[in-house]
């Protein structure tokens, strides 16, 4: 006879003031960090996986159902009715081989590491595919390595990306260090437009009017040939 058979056949019953004391198990938190920790192994063994992602001409497998449930972009791709629903290979041309694996790992495990060798890479990635919590802690990483070597470059960066909170602390920096970011490459790179919006900021840390007038001297005098006629302005 089996266990369970003997086990059926036993009945109890609890005293009936004991019909109100109830127990509640809560281990959501235990059992996700191990049902996707168990998900990952799957994942890096290549078991009951059913999508593979083709970046680079190299192949990421993983299980649509974890990539929707933590990633936006996939979501929309597996639930609507998108070309790439029912592909068991989808081809992305947006992102680079390390920055996809960096984001799908971050799907199973929450971890990922921004370092100033990653942070351009992992943002562009997490604005393409809508992951806008790890966008907003580049955002912030960006805010505090801010340096008058590189605010500009910043600034144009995340511009493009349309992050208002770090073009905006960029904008500030370059107001209090004008003195030093105009003395900068950076700044003799900058298109006519961006040379004009930044010499018109209000609130520029200068020592006088002068200051401003060189800066865009020294712009100009970088490539007189071409910027000469921009002198008027």
């Amino acid at each position: 006879m089996s266990v369970d058979s003997k086990v059926s056949g036993l009945r109890f019953t609890l005293c009936t003031e004991d019909d109100d004391d109830i127990i509640c198990i809560d281990q959501k938190q235990s059992l996700f960090s191990q049902a996707f920790a168990a998900l990952n192994e799957l994942r890096c063994n290549g078991q009951l996986c059913d999508i593979v992602l083709v970046v680079e001409g190299r192949k990421i497998s993983a299980h649509r159902v974890v990539l929707a449930a933590s990633i936006p972009y996939f979501r929309v791709m597996f639930t609507a009715e998108m070309l790439e629903a029912n592909q068991t290979e989808v081809v992305l041309q947006e992102l680079d081989y390390e920055t996809l694996e960096q984001l799908v790992s971050f799907a199973y495990c929450g971890e990922l590491r921004i370092s100033a060798g990653n942070v351009q890479s992992i943002m562009i990635g997490a604005n393409f595919l809508q992951l806008d919590g790890v966008a907003e802690k580049c955002a912030e990483y960006l805010q505090t390595r801010l340096h008058t070597s590189n605010a500009l470059a910043i600034r144009a960066f995340c511009s493009a990306l349309g992050c208002r909170a770090v073009v905006a602390a960029a904008d500030r920096f370059v107001q209090k260090h004008f003195m030093c970011v105009s003395r900068c490459e950076e700044f003799l790179q900058l298109s006519v437009d961006d040379v004009v919006e930044l010499l018109c900021m209000d609130g520029l840390y200068v020592e006088s009017e002068e200051a401003v007038f060189e800066a865009a001297f020294r712009w100009i005098q970088h490539d007189r040939e071409k910027r000469k006629k921009y002198a008027s302005r």
